[in-house]
């Protein structure tokens, strides 16, 4: 919008949040600052947009007209109220392992798994590196010692479940993963504040719902 706006402002912001979290960053503690900026940025913007769509336009700005709220901006609505009202944001990392089967083949072995939660984890800078894999002795069958080390390896940053709406909103829409629901909620959110921007630009005689009719008191 070509004047100075305070919602234009919140989205860019939320905008920068949304690319620190897809960075790339493997910090468990990096990833869970992000995307805690992300979810309260995502919640402040409609506040900005009441304040401002009244000063405007001198209407009330109702959020529910716009018509792409889904299951995933839904799971961030709870994410937040949890975060402000019953716990922090948590977040538990998913990391696979990837090992060459045999140098005479590039077919790989796939080992996956989830930390258990810690407090601690919370505040890595850095992943744990704490899981060895070692060649197996074929005379007996146990760890030979000889250490191998993966090709590559991967982590995803799954959210801890605050409440059982997020455990039922998490299982509905099968993905734990941060960025990816980030990415999910941030398409809506664009969405959102294009519509937005359409509205203040619209010139209509008729106020939007909610809003006080011209020549007659509000409720």
């Amino acid at each position: 919008m070509s004047e100075a706006s305070n919602v234009a402002l919140a989205f860019r912001d939320l905008r920068d949040a949304f690319e620190e979290l897809s960075s790339g960053s493997v910090s468990p503690v990096a990833v869970r600052r992000n995307f805690t900026t992300f979810v309260d940025l995502s919640q402040k913007l409609t506040s900005y947009m009441r304040k401002e769509y009244g000063e405007k336009k001198g209407q009330t700005w109702v959020a529910s007209d716009f018509d792409g709220w889904n299951d995933v901006t839904e799971l961030f609505k709870a994410i937040r109220t949890d975060d402000q009202h019953e716990r922090p944001i948590s977040i538990l990392v998913n990391e696979t392992h990837y090992l060459r089967i045999s140098e005479d083949t590039p077919d790989e072995l796939a080992v996956s798994g989830t930390w258990s939660f810690s407090f601690d984890d919370q505040h890595l800078d850095t992943p744990r590196d704490d899981i060895i894999f070692e060649l197996q002795d074929p005379q007996t069958g146990q760890p030979s010692g000889q250490r191998v080390t993966p090709t590559r390896v991967e982590y995803e940053f799954h959210l801890l479940p605050s409440s059982k709406k997020v455990e039922a909103l998490l299982t509905k829409l099968g993905d734990r993963n941060v960025r990816s629901l980030s990415e999910k909620c941030f398409e809506v959110l664009s969405n959102y504040y294009q519509y937005y921007e359409d509205q203040v630009q619209q010139e209509s005689p008729w106020p939007r719902s909610g809003g006080p009719i011209p020549g007659q008191e509000g409720p």
